[in-house]
């Protein structure tokens, strides 16, 4: 038990120094392959997340995996960039594509995940049931800990490859 202890401290000041110490430039559009990330070893600080209610899966459900902001700050100076100029487009293997803006991604705890913790032994994911058609959230499943179910504005995007992140020019009027 004081080992987790340990471990979540030793994570929050891993998050913090991501977070103020950011001397990396900020060059949007910037292209954040998931898979890469975790061959180069970010996904071994991976965390146990238990939430109370999975909108594909339709249940309570427990996953491995890391925080979206604590992804974000590893690649880019989240301090330095307008979040409410900035999207974050999610591209997945199936072609799916969805967006949403960078302000709202981190007003709630989002997680890339890569395993599902109840699947069976030597699989890392139960296929989820989408309107009759069995699919794999593999390689990864963005969840929500605490985003309102009802809001669809959160989005739930699973085979997830890229996230991409850019700045959104003024607008007309603007």
């Amino acid at each position: 038990m004081q080992e987790k202890t340990v471990v979540k401290k030793l994570r929050i000041l891993f998050i913090i120094s991501l977070l103020w110490a950011c001397n990396k430039p900020v060059k949007l559009p910037l292209d954040i392959h998931l898979a890469e990330l975790q061959k180069n070893g970010l996904f071994e600080q991976s965390e146990e997340i238990s939430i109370p209610y999975d909108k594909m899966y339709k249940k309570p459900k427990k996953y491995l995996g890391l925080p979206l902001k604590e992804i974000l700050a590893d690649q880019l100076c989240l301090k330095k960039v307008d979040h409410t100029r900035t999207r974050l487009i999610f591209q997945c293997n199936d072609n799916y594509v969805v967006s949403m803006p960078l302000d709202k991604a981190l007003s709630k705890n989002a997680y890339i995940v890569y395993k599902d913790l109840e699947a069976p032994q030597g699989k890392n994911w139960i296929d989820i049931n989408n309107q009759g058609k069995k699919q794999t959230p593999a390689p990864y499943y963005m969840i929500w800990k605490d985003a309102p179910i009802e809001d669809n504005s959160f989005v739930w995007p699973y085979q997830l490859t890229t996230i991409l992140v850019v700045e959104i020019k003024k607008t007309v009027g603007e």
